[in-house]
């Protein structure tokens, strides 16, 4: 009976070893392999980067390029998306063509209907490297809009930006309306691509969203205009910094400064630093600060003295803004006696003089 144990345990250690070798060898061929087409793509790709400039700058013979596209196809399209991102004008147009040419858009097609959500998104994402070529678009445009429903969300994401470049106002409007509508980190990622966007689509799109009297899509396009963080032709906010919603009131006083000054506005600033609403008076104070509200130096005094902490630097902080009268105010309050008070005021002071030094 041992024997026979002892045979059994031979054979499988036996076949173990057999195992481990036979993984090793393979490990030991792919790698191989891997190294071999790495050294070939090397070898090749000097020839592949010559001949995708060249044909960028006007040359149309595409003989080699046809031949590199069936013999090394990945390092083709590695060589034609680096170049295509690195170049303006004409040139990009020619190789977004190229790509068409040589059946990269339609392969890049077929790839959005793989079972693989990985191999979706990088089709996707490369459909929206060439969606502003028209030709191509007129191919992917459809794939495109059909994978907003994919449920994989990086790429329904990788669908949108695709919409965005491709410059079509129509499509940057559909983008926009998707974007107020869905969880608000999806949002916060779509801001960013339609940031170059903001002015025209605050001609339409943004007033329309404002006014729709939905406090969901009201707050969410509140958040896309302070994502964007640039200055914009809007008229209307400052009845949305009195807004019933806690959230829109504070997202609307943010976003004034952004907007074009008016008395309306001044006045809901001076109401949020009346109010008993601590974190209003907060975003009243910085809102008076970047808007340089002279008048607002009393209320922003009155602020400073409650002797609340994020209150009182928030009100230093913009009596800062203001050289003349806020700094007054500020070298006064340094010498006031609540401890908060002060030390608020002096440090907000010397930042701003160290800044007016370093000018």
């Amino acid at each position: 009976m041992t024997l026979a144990i002892l045979s059994i345990a031979l054979i499988l250690t036996g076949l173990y070893a057999l195992l481990v070798l036979y993984l090793f060898l393979a490990a030991l061929i792919a790698r191989s392999r891997s190294e071999r087409r790495r050294v070939e793509a090397d070898r090749v790709r000097p020839e592949i980067v010559s001949g995708v400039v060249e044909f960028a700058a006007g040359n149309n013979d595409l003989t080699h390029l046809r031949h590199f596209a069936q013999t090394h196809h990945q390092v083709l399209e590695e060589c034609l998306l680096q170049h295509h991102a690195a170049m303006r004008g004409e040139s990009r147009d020619r190789l977004s063509e190229l790509a068409l040419d040589l059946g990269l858009v339609h392969a890049w097609c077929e790839a959005t209907r793989s079972k693989n959500a990985v191999e979706r998104r990088s089709a996707l994402s490369r459909l929206a490297v060439v969606s502003a070529h028209e030709p191509s678009r007129r191919i992917s445009g459809e794939i495109v809009h059909g994978a907003l429903r994919d449920p994989d969300r990086e790429c329904f994401l990788e669908a949108a930006r695709a919409l965005v470049k491709s410059e079509e106002m129509g499509a940057v409007i559909e983008v926009f309306g998707l974007a107020v509508s869905l969880p608000q980190i999806v949002r916060a990622i779509l801001a960013q691509e339609l940031r170059p966007w903001a002015l025209p689509l605050c001609e339409s799109s943004v007033p329309q969203a404002l006014a729709s009297g939905d406090p969901r899509r009201v707050k969410a396009t509140l958040e896309l205009l302070a994502a964007w963080e640039c200055a914009v032709p809007l008229t209307g906010l400052a009845p949305l910094a009195e807004h019933p919603d806690p959230a829109i009131r504070l997202l609307a006083l943010k976003l004034l400064p952004l907007t074009p000054d008016t008395k309306e506005s001044e006045a809901v600033v001076l109401r949020a630093l009346a109010c008993e609403k601590e974190e209003e008076n907060i975003a009243g104070a910085a809102a008076a600060g970047r808007m340089k509200l002279e008048s607002a130096v009393v209320p922003l005094a009155r602020c400073l003295r409650t002797g609340r902490v994020a209150l009182a630097r928030a009100a230093a902080a913009a009596l800062a803004e203001m050289p003349e009268a806020g700094w007054e105010t500020l070298q006064e309050m340094s010498r006031y006696g609540e401890p908060v008070t002060a030390s608020a005021a002096l440090e907000a002071l010397e930042r701003a003089r160290k800044e007016v030094r370093r000018a």
